[in-house]
């Protein structure tokens, strides 16, 4: 059998290393670290990493993935930029590793995302950065949300790692049981209580209230902002799509009213709302096992 594809992650001299472990844990591929060249590269938490390889003798990969940190010294690498462009897979960034992306061409005509803005480095310390970011994002468009997928290019703000990861996994075709596993115990879930436990919230739709296509449309992004954020266990509507159910991954009712009370559903009317405790079965807990 032919051994899978690894993820590829390009190191620099202060890159964040801490930013891309949570999708190079949930990938589920052989790891392979590149960097400028074969000389150690000290990361922005100090750690020391020795790449397999330098850029130009990446190999083939799965996927790529940029972390962010400082990358002024990789901006304008060619082998770098020949790696990224020549990617067969997804090409994956994180905050200033989206600059990266930029700088080789990737981004023109996309959407992405990023931190190199006034809104989130307002200080004058930051100035600098801003004017490079405004220059090389050119052509993109900028999306404020925490995740962006636009074709081969993923990008995410440095909050969104975890959530990266689970793109990422998605595009390499791993199981999202196990992905979601993964990220659990990144999060450490199952330091907290009970991470079976869950709130289950029964969606009801009142007497000659109308749904239309732009409350479902909402809906369905409040959900996705639900998954990016590890709060979200299972949705669905029910046969006739006028009740639902979603299972939320929080641990007081009070959480879980705050969060089915921003539902746009909702919030606009046209769903009522129960709460009742609920409990996961699954494989990991042998629960089932347990009562049979």
């Amino acid at each position: 059998m032919r051994a899978p594809l690894p993820l590829v992650v390009t190191v620099y001299p202060g890159c964040t290393w801490g930013e891309v472990a949570p999708a190079v844990s949930m990938a589920d591929r052989p790891l392979r670290v590149v960097g400028p060249s074969r000389e150690p590269v000290r990361t922005g938490e100090g750690l020391m990493l020795i790449p397999d390889a330098d850029y130009a003798a990446a190999g083939a990969s799965a996927a790529v993935l940029v972390p962010g940190g400082s990358p002024d010294t990789v901006l304008d690498d060619p082998a770098l930029h020949a790696l990224l462009r020549g990617a067969a897979g997804p090409v994956a960034a994180i905050c200033n590793g989206a600059l990266v992306l930029a700088a080789a061409g990737l981004l023109v005509g996309r959407r992405c995302t990023h931190t190199a803005r006034s809104e989130w480095a307002p200080l004058p310390e930051f100035a600098e950065l801003l004017a490079e970011a405004e220059r090389r994002f050119e052509g993109s468009v900028y999306v404020d949300e925490d995740v962006v997928e636009d074709g081969p290019c993923l990008t995410a703000k440095p909050w969104a790692a975890i959530a990266l990861g689970h793109a990422l996994a998605r595009r390499l075709g791993v199981d999202a049981a196990r992905a979601a596993h993964e990220a659990r115990y990144l999060r450490g879930q199952r330091e907290r209580g009970n991470p079976d436990l869950c709130w289950a919230v029964f969606l009801s739709t009142p007497p000659g209230v109308a749904t239309t296509t732009e409350h479902v449309v909402a809906h369905v992004r409040w959900l996705r902002g639900l998954e990016n954020r590890g709060l979200l266990e299972r949705a669905g509507p029910f046969p006739d799509h006028a009740a639902g159910l979603v299972v939320l991954r929080v641990e007081s009712r009070e959480a879980a009213v705050a969060l089915a009370e921003q539902d746009p559903f909702v919030a606009s009317g046209v769903r009522t709302f129960e709460l009742r405790r609920w409990f996961l079965s699954n494989v990991e807990n042998d629960h089932l096992g347990r009562l049979a």
